[in-house]
């Protein structure tokens, strides 16, 4: 007799919506969602890559599509949304993934700068998580999959908003996992550390790299297939009694006090 202890992780017949999924880390939890047997699609602000990745993954047997989307926009969060049911007919997964970075200063920031960041990486995910809602409370049953990073959790030169942003996620998370308890509806963060892809291969040469692995006790960057199980996990029944947690993928590198090279 077999155990049917697998079937708790499998998203056969599940729909995922996944922001910034053409590329990076998006795509690899896309194609990761797909392979766990979920119907996906792909939303993102250009229309031509998030629609190149779509027919990239088609072509390795997932049943993926592409939407252009802003969530920035209500209007455009609300096509990404009507696009899965009118496509599926239900929506089971979001996954939180677009995000854009400020390299600056605290100093040097600009009001702009800051406001950019903000909506993109915080209200774009409101307005996200807003869109699905109608469809998650109506089947009594939804995951909201937030990407936050370990930057909430640490201080990073010349990475203030970013750290701001992604601590602000965080609360966020814990808010609407409060609030939509009642709708079936579980919200967790997956924080990577480092994550080098084929698109942003590790510059294993610069010094900072070296210095960034000798901070990480399993010396290597994640890949996005390292974040793939517990994005899976997460979507799936088997968290079903997890919700508002922000779940840490970055090789130990938060545990480290000194660089591991020291004796």
């Amino acid at each position: 007799m077999k155990l049917p202890t697998l079937q708790l992780f499998s998203l056969e017949g599940r729909v995922a919506i996944v922001t910034g999924g053409n590329r990076n880390i998006g795509l690899g939890l896309s194609r990761g969602l797909a392979g766990a047997g979920a119907s996906v699609l792909i939303a993102n602000r250009d229309a031509d890559s998030g629609a190149t990745a779509a027919v990239a993954l088609r072509r390795e047997g997932y049943n993926v599509h592409a939407v252009e989307a802003d969530v920035i926009k209500p209007a455009d969060c609300a096509k990404m949304a009507k696009a899965a049911l009118d496509r599926w007919g239900r929506i089971d997964i979001l996954v939180n993934n677009g995000a854009v970075r400020v390299d600056k200063t605290a100093i040097e920031h600009t009001a702009e700068d800051w406001d950019w960041l903000m909506e993109i990486n915080v209200r774009g995910v409101m307005t996200a998580c807003q869109a699905v809602y109608p469809a998650m409370a109506a089947q009594k049953k939804g995951r909201i999959i937030n990407i936050g990073s370990i930057s909430a959790r640490k201080g990073v030169f010349k990475r203030v908003s970013y750290s701001a942003s992604k601590a602000a996620l965080m609360g966020l998370t814990k808010g609407l996992a409060v609030e939509w308890a009642k709708d079936g509806i579980l919200v967790n963060n997956l924080s990577p550390g480092n994550v080098a892809s084929a698109e942003r291969p590790p510059k294993t040469a610069d010094p900072k790299y070296k210095a960034n692995m000798d901070l990480i006790p399993l010396g290597r960057p994640a890949t996005p297939d390292d974040l793939v199980g517990l994005c899976v996990y997460l979507a799936s029944d088997a968290s079903a009694y997890v919700t508002g947690q922000d779940i840490l993928v970055d090789g130990g590198w938060t545990l480290t006090m000194r660089p591991m090279s020291l004796p």
